[in-house]
């Protein structure tokens, strides 16, 4: 009796003491979980600490640059039509700044990816920072080829109704360039105030047409072989800086004046064609240019002669640019400055 007392009391003594251990372990173990617990909280607080620190260290403009794709692509609808353009961002576009923006219309049969590779503006625009944009116009069929023989891109200038067969309906090219600037402007930081239109053939007679009808969106035109038509009168809502470009061996327009195969590079001998004095009364009559012309530029390549507004304004103005030996192209050579050279430093006085 007295062993079996014994071994129940040894029994009951080590139930004692392993319920002690196994609350030493729990409370060792709680004891462990708050000091990690603690110093999670700690490393956080402190990395919080070099973050903040690490951001106040940023100046409020310091420049956010971007890593975009040079060459993007668009499509806008336009009653019931498919429009497209493309868009050159120069590299390392800057989010807190603004940029200007160039279009560059093509002539006749061709389109916005032909004047994309070939006008020499994506690589100003890497040198100057602004945004390069080459629309495409709409096709019609055109009496040149015999009527529904062939479709042929052309932009809505003012000659493009004689030229268009009896089935065409005309598209608002005004309106098309209107839309382009308003989503450029929700896509991109554009300065509103630094808008400029250029052209080719019939891509510059329609630059002339936008310096009439969207002259209140847009700062300066310049085109080149294409022109508003002769001994007209337009009212522009708006007089802005003009440059028109003509070469002298252009094969399209020398056949239309007095002249065999050249123009001749002196404005008074140019002058004494019907047509291009005709041409020229068109801008000097809707732009309120002074007749009274002054040579202002001569290269080896080009003579400028600059009219002057009547309302003394200095930025009312437009050149006229003779271009030595050019035919009917857009020219953009390895050696010299080409027209879009010329226009852009026309177009960035403005």
């Amino acid at each position: 009796m007295k062993r079996m007392k014994s071994i129940m009391w040894s029994l009951n003594a080590l139930y004692l003491n392993n319920m002690k251990r196994k609350h030493i372990n729990i409370a060792f173990e709680s004891v462990i979980l708050i000091f990690a617990i603690v110093a999670c909280i700690l490393f956080i607080i402190a990395l919080l600490s070099i973050l903040v620190s690490c951001s106040n260290d940023l100046e409020p403009n310091q420049p956010l640059e971007t890593i975009i794709e040079n060459k993007q692509f668009y499509q806008l609808f336009l009653n019931g039509d498919s429009r497209e353009y493309i868009v050159y961002v120069p590299s390392h576009y800057d989010t807190l700044k603004t940029y200007p923006l160039v279009f560059q219309l093509h002539g006749s049969s061709g389109d916005g990816e032909k004047f994309y590779n070939i006008s020499g503006w994506n690589e100003l625009a890497e040198e100057h920072k602004y945004i390069a944009v080459y629309p495409t116009s709409y096709v019609y069929d055109l009496k040149l080829n015999g009527c529904g023989n062939d479709l042929i891109t052309k932009w809505n200038n003012y000659n493009l109704l004689k030229e268009i067969c009896s089935t065409e309906i005309l598209r608002n090219d005004t309106a098309f360039f209107d839309l382009m600037i308003e989503e450029l402007k929700a896509t991109y930081n554009i300065d509103e105030s630094r808008i400029y239109m250029s052209g080719f053939s019939n891509g510059s007679g329609m630059t002339s047409r936008l310096a009439v009808e969207l002259s209140d969106k847009i700062t300066a035109i310049g085109g080149l072989a294409g022109f508003l038509p002769e001994d007209t009168i337009y009212t522009p809502k708006h007089i802005v800086p003009l440059h028109i470009m003509l070469g002298t061996t252009d094969e399209k327009i020398v056949p239309r004046t007095i002249f065999n195969d050249t123009i001749p590079m002196n404005f008074q001998q140019m002058f004494t064609d019907p047509t291009l004095n005709g041409i020229t009364k068109t801008y000097i009559n809707t732009f309120d240019l002074n007749p009274n012309y002054t040579v202002t530029d001569s290269t080896d390549y080009t003579l400028t002669v600059t009219f002057r507004g009547n309302s003394g304004n200095p930025d009312h103005i437009m050149k006229f640019t003779l271009w030595k030996d050019l035919g009917h192209f857009f020219p953009n050579p390895y050696d010299r400055p080409g027209a879009a050279n010329v226009l852009w430093e026309f177009f960035e006085k403005y």
